[in-house]
């Protein structure tokens, strides 16, 4: 009698392939779409600051490449939604995470900072420091810590590392 060995390849194979059938017979459908890119976390921060500037028009916000991230398309029909869905959506999130940081006392300032500048804003940010009752320098020191805040909590939302 031969006996024949299996190598950890072919266990490997036979392990994956069952798995990967059995994945398909149960599992809901993914909600990836392959036209949405994916960006890596510095892009992504860079088109976040770019939104926060055309935050308040939303014809400006869909040519930004977060409308089609994996959190705005998950908040719309996916890939059949609208430009301006699509954009409505990314403006909402943006407000909604910058608010999120209110009420703790140290993310509190960076908050202040972010609505003077982008939700509520002055028309210059040396006017939104003088209504902060905050010498400049100071208020952009805050508005960084806002933004970077703000980019941290969107980004660990868009790759899935924020417990709900």
């Amino acid at each position: 009698m031969i006996k024949r060995s299996f190598s950890f390849a072919d266990t490997a194979r036979k392990f994956i392939t069952g798995q990967t059938q059995m994945f398909l017979e149960t599992s809901a459908p993914l909600h990836r779409y392959e036209k949405d890119p994916v960006l890596s976390k510095r892009e992504f921060e860079i088109a976040l600051r770019d939104a926060l500037k055309f935050l308040d028009r939303s014809e400006a916000l869909r040519q930004n490449p977060l409308v089609h991230s994996r959190i705005v398309t998950e908040k719309t029909r996916g890939a059949d939604a609208t430009p301006k869905e699509r954009s409505l959506v990314l403006q909402n999130l943006i407000c909604e995470t910058a608010i999120g940081l209110q009420g703790h006392p140290k993310r509190e300032r960076a908050y202040r900072a972010l609505r003077r500048t982008y939700l509520n804003p002055a028309p210059t940010q040396e006017k939104a420091a003088e209504l902060l009752d905050l010498p400049f320098s100071t208020y952009r020191r805050h508005l960084a810590e806002g933004i970077a805040l703000l980019a941290e909590t969107l980004w660990l939302q868009e790759t899935d590392e924020l417990l709900e």
